[in-house]
C-alpha cells in the first residue's frame, strides 16, 4: 500500500452509496473534534481519539484502496485468529492461576466472530476448525460473547443452521475428531475441568439475578449516572472522552458499558443521531445486497453492549467495510446481468 502511495500509483474509487456512508462517519468525526473543546478530560480524550481514528481507518481503507483483496484478507484473518486464540489457551493452560484481565474477553469475542464467519460467510467449511472456535468460545467464560452468539444463532437458525447441522453429522471427520476429543478429556480430565470451572461459574451468574453482585451493581451504577445527568447535557454531551472525569473523577478509560449510552452522555442527541444514521444506513445497504454479513455485524454490535467503548470497535468498523466491499461486487454483477 505505501509502496503504491509513494509511486503515486494509489487509486481511490468510491461508488455513490459508499460516499454517503463516508460523509456520515466524517460528520460524526468532525463533531467529535468539536466536542474536544468542551470536554473536561485533559488526557484520555486524546487517547480515545487515536483509538477511534484507527477504527475509522479500518472502515475507510478496504473501500478506497483498489488493491485490497477480500479473499486474501479473510484467509489471513482466519489464520491470524487461530494463532492468537491458540496462544491464549496455551498460556492459560500452562499458567491457569494468573489473571489475564480482559484478554479472555477479546479471545471469546474473536472466537465467536470466526465461528459466525464459518457459518454465514465462508463457502468452504472446515468442521474441525468450527468446533475449535466453539470450544474456545465456551472455555473462555465470557458471557457477553456467548450471549451475543446465542442471540445471532437464534435469529439465523432457520436460514442457515439446519443445513449446517446436517452437513456436520454426515462428515466422517467429525466422528474421528470426537473420538480424539473424548480421549483427551479422559486423559486430562482434571486440567480440562479447571478450564471449564470459570466458564460455568460466570455463566451461572446469568440466571442468578443477584442485584448485589459486583457485575449488576457496576452496570446499574453507570446507567444511573447517565440518566441522572443526561438532562444537563442533552444536546452536546460532556465531550468526547469526558465520561470518567465528569462523573467518576477519573481521567482514564471509563465508560457506561453500553456504546449508545456512552455516545449519548458524551456527545448528546446530536452525536447519537449522527452515529445511528451511519449504522442504520450501512445496515440498510448490507441487508439489501449482502444480508449474511448483517449477522456478523449484529454479533459485534451486541457484544459491544456488554463491555468496551465505541471508539475501540475496530472489528465492527472493519467488517462494515468488508460487507460494503462484497455488496459493491454484487451490485456490479447485478448491473452486468441486467
Amino acid at each position: 500500500f505505501f509502496n503504491k502511495l509513494v509511486k503515486k500509483n494509489f487509486r481511490i474509487y468510491l461508488i455513490q452509496y459508499v460516499k454517503i456512508g463516508f460523509f456520515l462517519i466524517i460528520f460524526f468525526y468532525l463533531f467529535i473534534l468539536l466536542s474536544l473543546i468542551y470536554s473536561q478530560s485533559n488526557y484520555y480524550k486524546y487517547e480515545k481519539l487515536v483509538s477511534f481514528s484507527l477504527s475509522c481507518l479500518l472502515y475507510f481503507f478496504p473501500l478506497v484502496y483498489s488493491g485490497f483483496n477480500l479473499n486474501k484478507f479473510l484467509d489471513s484473518f482466519l489464520k491470524i485468529s487461530i494463532l492468537i486464540i491458540s496462544l491464549y489457551h496455551l498460556v492459560n493452560f500452562l499458567d491457569y492461576d494468573r489473571n489475564y484481565n480482559t484478554t479472555y474477553l477479546k479471545t471469546a469475542y474473536l472466537s465467536g466472530l470466526n465461528l459466525l464467519l464459518y457459518i454465514f460467510i465462508y463457502n468452504k467449511k472446515n468442521m474441525l476448525i468450527s468446533f475449535y472456535f466453539l470450544f474456545s468460545l465456551l472455555i473462555t467464560g465470557s458471557r457477553g460473547a456467548l450471549v451475543s452468539f446465542i442471540l445471532i444463532s437464534f435469529i439465523g437458525f432457520k436460514k442457515i443452521y439446519i443445513n449446517f447441522i446436517i452437513n456436520i453429522f454426515i462428515k466422517l471427520k467429525l466422528i474421528f475428531f470426537l473420538l480424539i476429543l473424548f480421549l483427551v478429556v479422559f486423559l486430562y480430565y482434571d486440567e480440562i475441568f479447571l478450564l471449564f470451572q470459570r466458564t460455568i461459574a460466570r455463566s451461572l451468574i446469568l440466571y442468578e439475578f443477584d442485584l448485589n453482585s459486583p457485575n449488576f451493581k457496576t452496570r446499574f451504577m453507570h446507567i444511573n449516572i447517565v440518566f441522572e445527568n443526561l438532562k444537563d447535557f442533552i444536546f452536546f454531551g460532556v465531550g468526547f472522552g469526558g465520561y470518567g472525569i465528569s462523573f467518576l473523577d477519573d481521567d482514564s478509560r471509563r465508560y457506561p458499558h453500553n456504546i449508545f449510552l456512552e455516545i449519548l452522555i458524551e456527545l448528546g442527541i446530536i452525536g447519537i443521531i449522527f452515529y445511528l444514521l451511519f449504522v442504520i444506513y450501512n445496515f440498510y445497504i448490507l441487508f439489501k445486497y449482502k444480508p449474511n454479513i448483517c449477522y456478523i455485524l449484529l454479533y459485534l454490535l451486541i457484544a459491544a453492549q456488554f463491555s468496551g467503548t465505541f471508539a475501540e470497535m475496530r472489528l465492527f468498523y472493519g467488517f462494515l467495510a468488508i460487507g460494503l466491499l462484497a455488496s459493491q461486487r454484487i451490485k456490479k454483477y447485478d448491473k452486468l446481468a441486467k
